[in-house]
This record gives structure tokens, C-alpha cells and sequence, in this order.
């Protein structure tokens, strides 16, 4: 009897681990199709994204529609710093909106917007 039940606890640890595996299997691949899902939903986006990083303000990715509103594409878009997006006589502006908006995130998931205007390739400013 003792047999019978020390076969039975390993068939169930056998099982439960292997049910990890899978768990764990699933977890990786939902995750992964959330960060592909991120990534479509980022890159199709009507209005325009860039994702700057929070220490030194430099762009580090951007979408399609950013591209369109800068008439830049990524590669002269990825590695300047956010205030660049902008008419110099806004850089101070738009630093300190940049400044504020990562301070609004860390009290609020959703800060206000701020008027700003961007410096297109062919100089033309648009007001966003």
C-alpha cells in the first residue's frame, strides 16, 4: 500500500510539473503576442507616436504616422533628442513639457495634453 501511494504522489508531482510547463509555455507565448499586439497597435497608430527615453529625452522609436507628420523618416527621427521635433524658439517649452508629462505619469496614468508645434523637414510648423 505504502508503494501504491509514494507511485501515486510521484505520478501527481509528475503531472503538476509538467502543467507548470505548459502554464509556463502559455504565459511566454501571451506575452509575447501582447508585446507583438503592442507593437502593431503602435506602428498602425493614426496619430503620430515616439517613445523617448525618460533620462535624456533621445527618440528611440517612432510609427509610420510620425514619419508622415515630420517628413523625416525613423532613421533621422531615432537618436534626437525630443526638443529637436520642435522650432528652437520652442526648445525650452518643449523641454519643460517633456519634464512635466514624465512627472503627470508618475502621479497620474493619464497626464493632460500639451499644445506644442512641430518642426517638419521642409520647415513648416505644425501645431499639435
Amino acid at each position: 500500500m505504502a508503494t501504491k501511494n509514494k507511485e501515486t504522489h510521484h505520478n501527481l508531482s509528475a503531472e503538476r510539473e509538467h502543467a507548470s510547463q505548459e502554464c509556463d509555455g502559455l504565459t511566454r507565448e501571451k506575452a509575447q503576442a501582447g508585446s507583438d499586439w503592442y507593437a502593431i497597435l503602435f506602428e498602425d497608430a493614426v496619430d503620430a507616436m515616439f517613445l523617448a527615453e525618460a533620462d535624456t529625452g533621445l527618440i528611440i522609436m517612432a510609427n509610420m504616422a510620425a514619419e508622415r507628420l515630420t517628413g523625416k523618416d525613423r532613421q533621422e527621427l531615432v537618436g534626437l533628442h525630443q526638443a529637436q521635433l520642435h522650432p528652437a524658439s520652442s526648445h525650452n517649452i518643449s523641454r519643460e513639457h517633456f519634464t512635466r508629462r514624465l512627472e503627470g505619469f508618475k502621479n497620474s496614468p493619464t497626464p493632460p495634453p500639451e499644445k506644442n508645434t512641430i518642426l517638419r523637414a521642409d520647415g513648416q510648423e505644425i501645431p499639435v
